[in-house]
């Protein structure tokens, strides 16, 4: 069967997180648990903008945290290190210094454990004092403004950090070092500022990351139904954030790849089509297209589910007209099914066969090309098995019905001269 089609593996290549490296499924920061819903989030985040939940709230409920007393317990802890730090601080909190002590503070008092960039959770900076870009950042976020600084969140492809426009200062949340790095290197703020293309978040940008985040690891660990919920989540919240979009397309790539393997091949192409429906552009769900629908058909001619396979194909081919696939492979699931019924001597249903594609096909030259390539199948195997009576019989019954068919003639011409 002349189906052909091109096979994209996993995208794990463009898995581009925001502080997120490749998890393993046993990652410290335990993505694989279920995903919950976070409804009252993404309602109370509807106008761009947060009015029921503060950012930590929405930041520790974006990190699964759903039980009230243990969303309540890490409130309060922040409010106790908050209260500290502010008989800390310089007497004019806008300044600079203001800004480089909270921050010195965040890392004395609540960041005391390792830069982990899968850590996304932000409730892991309580628990055991680790984090990543994301986490820091947003608690970062937290503390300035509790305090009359106004700090704004920063991305580019693949991090977050801080920066205070008004000061034109950029601060590297992760770096636990990083105004003394700053003032002992000042190239370091230029390149870190002005050499990487960086878009502001809003605090709700901001907690679509955490959701991103966790969305991206689901994906590699192929939780891929968690995954979705995940990333799709992030994308209302964000939906400008093309690596979310990039990314939610793999999750539906890779699932739909699983699927196939598992001959679960009719979910397998409803995952490719709500990927395309998002983004008709992305290069490997366009390939898996074709190599799902292969698969599929191929599956499906086996069982000799002739109809089915033809449908399938011809399905593809309205939604994609312009791949050969789904429509030639249409020709090939015809020629198979007249071999067929050819063999097993159903004449009369593979005449029908030919008949029936010719009306839906109308004039299209493939057609005579499988009807010639059907019957000379089944004269050279009735002439094979010694029946040259029944091959005659044969091609004058096809003659009736296709009387200028050139090679059912030429078939004619060597029986009657018995040069087969």
């Amino acid at each position: 069967m002349s189906i052909f089609g091109r096979h994209i593996g996993f995208c794990v290549g463009i898995l581009s997180t925001v502080g997120v490296v490749a998890v393993a499924p046993n990652a410290l920061c335990e993505t694989a648990e279920p995903v919950r819903v976070y409804s009252q989030v993404v309602d109370d985040a509807a106008d761009g903008q947060l009015d029921d939940y503060s950012l930590l709230e929405a930041g520790l409920i974006a990190s699964g945290i759903s039980d009230v007393e243990q969303l309540a317990d890490y409130k309060n802890r922040f409010e106790e290190l908050a209260v500290v730090l502010g008989k800390q601080l310089p007497a004019d909190p806008a300044a600079p210094a203001a800004a480089e002590k909270a921050f010195r503070f965040l890392h004395e008092r609540l960041l005391t454990g390792n830069y982990l960039s899968e850590c996304t959770e932000v409730q892991h900076a309580f628990d055991r004092g680790d984090y990543n870009c994301v986490s820091a950042t947003l608690l970062y976020q937290v503390l300035c403004r509790r305090h009359g600084l106004a700090p704004i969140a920063v991305a580019t492809t693949t991090h977050v950090r801080s920066r205070f426009a008004e000061h034109d200062m950029d601060v590297e949340t992760t770096c636990d070092d990083w105004f003394t790095v700053r003032r002992e290197d000042p190239s370091v703020q230029f390149l870190r500022s002005n050499l990487q293309t960086t878009r502001e978040l809003s605090d709700v940008q901001l907690v679509g990351k955490v959701f991103y985040n966790r969305g991206v690891s689901l994906l590699e660990s192929r939780h891929f139904p968690e995954a979705l919920e995940l990333l799709e989540t992030s994308l209302q919240l964000d939906p400008n954030d093309s690596l979310a979009v990039e990314n939610w397309c793999a999750a539906l790539n890779n699932w739909a790849l699983t699927e196939c393997d598992a001959k679960r091949y009719e979910h397998a192409v409803e995952l490719i089509e709500k990927g395309l429906a998002g983004d008709s552009a992305y290069a490997p769900l366009l390939a898996n297209d074709l190599h799902v629908h292969q698969k599929w058909a191929m599956a499906l001619c086996q069982q000799q589910q002739f109809a089915r396979a033809a449908e399938v194909l011809g399905q593809a081919h309205v939604r994609r007209p312009d791949v050969s696939l789904f429509d030639q492979g249409r020709f090939a699931v015809y020629r198979q099914w007249a071999a067929v019924l050819f063999a097993d001597q159903e004449y009369d249903r593979a005449w029908q066969l030919f008949e029936e594609t010719a009306a839906t096909h109308k004039a299209r030259p493939e057609l005579l090309e499988y009807q010639s390539q059907a019957l000379e199948q089944a004269v050279d195997d009735l002439i094979e098995s010694g029946n040259k009576s029944a091959a005659t019989d044969f091609v004058q019954a096809g003659l009736r019905r296709l009387p200028n068919h050139a090679a059912l003639l030429e078939q004619q011409r060597r029986l009657t001269k018995g040069t087969l």
